[in-house]
């Protein structure tokens, strides 16, 4: 799973984790949890995560804190499922933000500015 990338806006809401084929399953035992995409009131795009109805949270944490219910996923977060740690990045939002940085003015080849 490695360098995989699971666009929620085209596929509104998957299953992560376990080992069944009805959603990204990861290798070995672990949890399941679901992802939904939606929209802010602002029109953003977000992401929720909850645990899966009648798995145990016990093993199921987001920033270390126990998940039991549904929560906003933010750049950063770390979902823990079992042994695994997932590192949230929504990589629409991180492309607007790149944008936003780039300076305004751009240097030549000979470090002068124009």
């Amino acid at each position: 799973m490695e360098g995989s990338v699971l666009d929620l806006p085209a596929v509104p809401s998957a299953i992560l984790g376990g080992t069944g084929q009805d959603g990204v399953p990861l290798p070995g035992e672990c949890p399941r949890v679901v992802l939904r995409a939606g929209r802010a009131p602002d029109g953003e795009r977000e992401t929720w995560v909850a645990p899966l109805a009648g798995e145990g949270t016990g093993a199921v944490a987001l920033n270390e804190r126990p998940l039991a219910t549904a929560r906003r996923l933010c750049d950063g977060d770390v979902l823990t499922l079992g042994e695994y740690r997932l590192r949230y990045e929504n990589l629409r939002q991180a492309g607007a933000r790149r944008a936003r940085r780039r300076p305004q003015h751009k240097a030549d080849w000979l470090g002068g500015i124009r």
